[in-house]
């Protein structure tokens, strides 16, 4: 959940896709909120996936939206 990774989940999310997995196992550090809009400041050092969930289902109610934390 890079800046990049927000940027083509924001656009599959507003696409409407039925579901969405985020996938990502490292914390969130000060550097994300220059380029991920997803994650709130008050996040710092949660999981970027888990943190990025609430912003990303407010684009579109109607995709599930699930975040995976585990190592590939």
């Amino acid at each position: 959940m890079s800046g990049l990774g927000g940027e083509v989940a924001k656009n599959i999310i507003l696409a409407g896709l039925k579901s969405v997995t985020f996938l990502d196992h490292r914390l969130v550090n000060e550097l994300d909120f220059c380029s991920q809009f997803f994650i709130p400041r008050e996040d710092v050092g949660k999981l970027r996936a888990e943190a990025s969930l609430v912003r990303a289902q407010a684009l579109n109610p109607i995709v599930q939206l699930t975040a995976d934390t585990g190592m590939l």
